[in-house]
């Protein structure tokens, strides 16, 4: 197991994702509060929902520079296909965060990203259906945690904890980076995110981090 490549990894995720959220908090606190006029979210409130870009670009950043220190060692291409789906959720998050979409759409997506992911891994038809059918429901899932400050990072901190557990016990250091790097990221977050929470992971925090658990939980099962 490259072990300094993912122990520099994860110090790159967290020291990124501190550092950019700490920008769009000072951004956020220098945008007129509540609700404008109309009752729309005011742009404040806007800001604040992105904090969960600032996560993506850690984790994703980092765990693309352990990618390139080796650190994903003979799981390169799995690796690759989780990050890949990981990115398109993130993306379909922060238009939803933006701009709302249809329930029909963003399953629609996540299910497509989730195929890419499985494909990439190399697994049977039958593995990959339920494979599919499992990454997407999580995810889903991990998009209704960001109801109360802190409560979907440290749920997400934790399982990340526990998926990088297993993978560094069978010395698997391509599926151990993804859990490093994010929860890594997740602690970094949380210092911004804990009550009261100053950023929101919002839909695209959510939906990034909930992919990229499901589906390395898929990996490091199928590799056990």
């Amino acid at each position: 197991m490259n072990v300094l490549g993912i122990i520099a990894s994860g110090v790159a995720a967290l020291f990124i994702t501190v550092v950019l959220a700490k920008g769009v908090r000072r951004t956020a606190l220098g945008s007129a509060a509540g609700r404008d006029p109309g009752g729309r979210p005011s742009r404040a409130g806007v800001v604040r929902r992105l904090g969960g870009a600032t996560l993506v670009l850690g984790v994703g950043a980092a765990a693309a520079a352990g990618w390139g220190l080796g650190a994903a060692g003979d799981h390169g291409r799995a690796v690759t296909g989780l990050l890949a789906g990981a990115g398109t959720v993130a993306v379909l998050g922060l238009v939803h965060d933006v701009r709302p979409l249809g329930i029909p759409l963003r399953v629609a997506v996540q299910t497509a990203a989730a195929t890419l992911a499985v494909c990439l891994a190399g697994l049977s038809p039958v593995a990959g259906v339920l494979a599919v059918i499992w990454i997407v429901l999580v995810t889903s899932a991990f998009a209704l945690l960001d109801t109360a400050d802190g409560v979907l990072a440290t749920v997400a901190a934790v399982t990340a904890a526990g998926l990088l557990a297993c993978a560094a016990v069978d010395g698997r250091s391509g599926l151990a980076l993804l859990p490093a790097v994010l929860l890594a990221g997740l602690i970094g977050f949380l210092l911004h995110n804990w009550h009261p929470a100053r950023v929101r992971p919002g839909a695209c925090g959510s939906l990034f981090t909930g992919f990229l658990l499901a589906a390395s939980g898929v990996l490091i099962l199928v590799a056990a």
